[in-house]
């Protein structure tokens, strides 16, 4: 679907180029005329491979599609003059910001489209300038209805503000330093990756001086970018008397990239090659215009300067073409992405941590330790490596614990459990792998092991801490025959949880195993309490006065027991007190 709605972008983006350059005919050939070269120039353009081969890419697709759809309509309105054109941009405008919300850079663009080549003055260009400032206000209102107008508060989280530690100068350089990166990778597109995340691009490994590695202004990488950036704005406001293709096309990259550029709104990464989906249009057409138009103008032997324009253009849609093709074979599946694009995002926290990822849902498919094992190493090497980049990065850290519990390391597996409550109390996932490792620990006998999961779970989660202390009480008293350590844990579930009853019963059966007969007692009649008429209770109620040597209450009890579940007749109980080793409780 992603490749059908490209394609279809593709055409539409031709057809009103064609529009719009009815008058440049420097060339006599279809494929070497303007509209074809820059369609062609984005068509094939390598940073798109995200948003075509990732199906969460489909809403940059979608929005693209419906915004060029609105400056073709614009300039269908303006040919015909027919009212129903402006309502079909009106439906593509609306329709494209709703599906991503930079297509409402085009109600710029659009009226900027016939202002340059359609040479419409202000009042041609005040209906369609209208039909789309009502039309945003519209969206406007909507959104307001449907999420509200609250104010986003700051994201306290590296992950998803990579500027959290940031001074403002530090931030902009930085800002910068990336808007400069992207006119790299525009012109020269190597090496690409799914990762721009802390720290890549911005800083090395091993970081140098401070702990976070934001650029300076006094670093000559941004003030570079900033330069160029001044020189384009230069260029586009000039080109608002001018109305060259020139720059038009700088203008058309300026508006939609600046939306995603960190300048004015957080995107939640240094930068991201899907940002370049829409701002690439405009960079197409430069490249275009100096291939079709400029070159040929400045080199006086026609044929020697088309064969130059020929070849650069050839050039460049091969090389185009071909890292298009390497990159797809790249998204074919998470592993093969995370497992690539770890060696070009190696600064990168995230990107570790999703290969280190793959590693281990890799060894999680094979059968033995020993095909586990390569695998697993691999995975430790990237997650630690992530941690060292980010210590506070809570996803690696219980990712390393599974890779430990892969490989049977149970140690291992609940420090870095633990270390993901310490980040997190709450932490879902830590939680419930604790449990599981608690019990698994315990089905294999393992008992030290499955206390200790326990522990961990009952310090730092305190809405789990009545059901770790239960556990690990039972434990003790039913596997390690230690019901003094028993009475420990229960004694605590119990005081923090007086009505529970899983709590209440298990301390009464560890006070019996200790021969506390009254304690046990009494715990006994508390969960009756809790639960009657359950017949388990009821007989360990019946049990206990018979220790006591009450058998008439025990009697009754047990009576009552085998009245509600007949089968505990048969379920052995001690006799009748009257011997000598008669059992009594302990004073």
């Amino acid at each position: 679907v992603n490749v059908l709605l490209y394609a279809l972008t593709g055409v539409i983006i031709y057809v009103i180029l064609l529009n719009v350059f009815k008058n440049y005919v420097s060339s006599e050939t279809w494929y070497f005329s303007l509209a074809f070269v820059a369609t062609m120039i984005w068509v094939a353009h390598p940073l798109h491979t995200e948003v075509v081969a990732n199906i969460k890419g489909r809403d940059e697709i979608l929005g693209m599609l419906l915004a060029i759809g609105t400056i073709h309509y614009a300039l269908r309105y303006y040919d015909t003059k027919q009212p129903i054109k402006l309502l079909w941009m009106s439906l593509a405008f609306i329709l494209g910001i709703m599906a991503k919300e930079n297509a409402a850079t085009f109600l710029f663009i659009a009226p900027l489209t016939l202002y340059y080549f359609k040479d419409a003055k202000l009042k041609d260009l005040a209906k369609p300038i209208g039909a789309l400032v009502v039309t945003m206000v519209v969206y406007v209102i909507i959104r307001l209805a449907v999420i509200g107008g609250t104010k986003p508060n700051p994201i306290p989280e590296l992950m998803n503000n990579p500027f959290l530690h940031a001074k403002p100068a530090e931030k902009f350089a930085t800002i910068f330093y990336t808007m400069g990166l992207y006119i790299k990778l525009l012109f020269f597109p190597h090496p690409l990756t799914h990762d721009y995340y802390p720290w890549h691009p911005i800083a090395e490994f091993f970081f140098g001086q401070g702990p976070y590695p934001y650029l300076k202004w006094s670093d000559w990488r941004a003030l570079l970018s900033l330069f160029a950036y001044l020189f384009l704005g230069y260029v586009a406001l000039k080109g608002l008397k001018t109305k060259s293709i020139v720059a038009y096309g700088v203008t058309f990259y300026l508006t939609t990239f600046f939306i995603v550029s960190n300048l004015v709104f957080a995107v939640g990464t240094f930068m991201n090659e899907r940002f370049m989906y829409m701002p690439s249009l405009g960079y197409a057409l430069v490249v275009a215009y100096f291939l079709v138009e400029y070159l040929p103008k400045k080199i006086e032997n026609k044929k020697l300067a088309k064969t130059i324009s020929l070849s650069v253009f050839a050039v460049m849609i091969a090389g185009y073409s071909y890292k298009t093709i390497a990159r797809s074979k790249v998204w074919v599946n998470d592993y093969t992405l995370s497992t690539t694009d770890v060696n070009v995002s190696y600064r990168s926290a995230k990107s570790n941590m999703s290969a280190g990822l793959a590693y281990v849902d890799k060894a999680k498919t094979l059968s033995t330790l020993e095909e586990k094992k390569p695998y697993i190493d691999k995975a430790k090497y990237h997650l630690k490596k992530s941690l060292k980049i980010y210590p506070r990065y809570i996803q690696p850290t219980l990712i390393l614990g599974n890779a430990y519990y892969e490989v049977q390391e149970y140690d291992s597996a609940i420090y870095y459990f633990e270390r993901c409550l310490k980040l997190n109390p709450q932490y879902e996932y830590a939680v419930s792998n604790l449990v599981h490792v608690g019990d698994l620990m315990t089905k294999q006998k393992k008992y030290k092991k499955a206390v200790k999961a326990y522990e961990v779970l009952a310090k730092y989660n305190k809405d789990k801490r009545v059901f770790a202390y239960i556990k690990a009480g039972e434990i003790y008293g039913r596997f390690l025959r230690n019901p003094k350590k028993a009475q420990e844990y229960l004694e605590k579930a119990v005081q923090l949880e007086p009505g529970n009853l899983e709590a209440v019963q298990k301390l009464g059966v560890v006070y019996a195993m200790r021969g506390e007969f009254q304690k046990s007692l009494k715990l006994f009649i508390k969960a009756n309490e809790l639960q009657p008429n359950n017949a388990n209770i009821l007989m360990n109620i019946g049990i206990t006065y018979r220790n006591m040597g009450n058998e008439a209450e025990a009697q009754k009890y047990l009576q009552k027991a085998y009245q509600l579940n007949p089968k505990l007749k048969q379920k052995p109980i001690p006799p009748p007190p009257g011997n000598k080793n008669k059992r009594q409780p302990k004073k």
